[in-house]
């Protein structure tokens, strides 16, 4: 996400408020996401998650020339096991 906002920021196109998409084509669920840090769940309020959440990062490839760098599975794995 950090390379993304450097490309806008150095770059010469006008925006006018367009809108790019940074995800790296994973699609995870928030509960996988938690199931990934590891530890004890607390479940609140019920509440129905999106099926399916996949970003298309198309635009901003096209546009701008970014691509997805990282794996955020492989980052958190890493980060949690330092």
């Amino acid at each position: 996400m950090v390379n993304a906002n450097i490309l806008a920021a150095t770059s010469t196109k006008t925006f006018n408020g367009d809108v790019y998409n940074v995800g790296n084509g994973d699609n995870i669920s928030v509960n996988e996401l938690v199931d990934m840090m590891g530890g004890e769940k607390s479940y609140g309020n019920k509440v129905i998650e999106p099926f399916e959440t996949l970003a298309d990062n198309s635009k901003i490839n096209l546009e701008l020339g970014w691509k997805p760098k990282g794996n955020l599975k492989k980052w958190i794995n890493n980060y949690i096991n330092k």
